[in-house]
């Protein structure tokens, strides 16, 4: 029920989801009560989003570094690079790419 506020937020950032059965039991605790009682949960998100935020370190390095081209970009930019990956035969389709 322990869930990363955002995927760009720190380790001690959570939400409660209240989508999990579980959760509904809890609501209106105090962040101290609820970090009682989902320790283990809490535990884990902090190392899920620690090694998260190392993986989007090497990705930010290997973007700097030229190695790989962000995959993140503007609508024209996507689509130049679509045309040039075409014009290359770099392009494949859904069954290639699942095969």
């Amino acid at each position: 029920p322990i869930f990363p506020y955002s995927f760009t937020s720190s380790p001690e950032e959570y939400i409660l989801l209240g989508r999990c059965p579980q959760s509904k039991k809890y609501r209106g605790l105090s962040r101290e009560e609820i970090e009682k009682c989902f320790e283990s949960e809490i535990c884990a998100l902090r190392r899920f989003s620690e090694h998260l935020n190392s993986i989007k370190g090497l990705y930010h390095q290997l973007v700097v570094d030229g190695v790989i081209k962000p995959i993140k970009t503007g609508k024209e930019t996507a689509k130049r690079l679509l045309k040039q990956a075409e014009k290359e035969g770099k392009l494949i389709s859904i069954e290639e790419f699942v095969k």
